[in-house]
């Protein structure tokens, strides 16, 4: 099998070719190309791959595919390797979560949902509201609805919002 060097004008004839013979979608995804797409290549450079066409792929694909690939190395993974690790990948994905002896799916101490903030909006329109002779609270440094923030609004039917 030979190997012809294509010239950049004949790029945008390729380009419509892969279209058509793909059915106007991406080659990795199988999804519709919009109008941003690629004409994937393998890089030569740095990489030593052959630097020929693989297919049509969407722009955003393309970016993500050179990252995976360009960054291999550093990964201690070679090119050799890259697809049955990515199908290794795909496989533990779709495993999902780890369920302990109990039964139950654990969560990350960083995915514990954070309490929402007080829109200052909010406790500016219950300020206002507000007649009495003991001081307004201040709103909370923190952006969590306080107690007594909480009876006022009450008092006053008003529903707090937040961010």
């Amino acid at each position: 099998m030979n190997i012809k060097q294509l010239k950049s004008k004949d790029l945008s004839i390729l380009r419509e070719k892969l279209h058509k013979e793909q059915n106007g979608k991406c080659a990795v995804t199988g999804k519709p190309i919009e109008d941003r797409n690629a004409i994937d290549h393998a890089h030569s450079k740095g990489l030593g791959l052959d630097g020929c066409v693989r297919g049509l792929i969407n722009a955003n694909m393309n970016i993500y595919l050179g990252k995976i690939e360009n960054n291999c190395k550093r990964y201690g993974i070679s090119l050799e390797e890259l697809p049955n690790t990515l199908r290794q990948i795909a496989d533990y994905l779709e495993n999902g979560a780890y369920i302990d002896e109990d039964g139950d799916k654990l969560l990350h101490p960083t995915e514990v949902p954070k309490a929402p903030k007080l829109k200052k909006s909010s406790y500016n329109k219950l300020k206002r509201m507000y007649i009495g002779k003991a001081k307004f609270p201040e709103y909370p440094k923190s952006g969590k609805l306080i107690n007594n923030l909480k009876v006022l609004y009450i008092k006053f039917n008003l529903e707090p919002e937040f961010y």
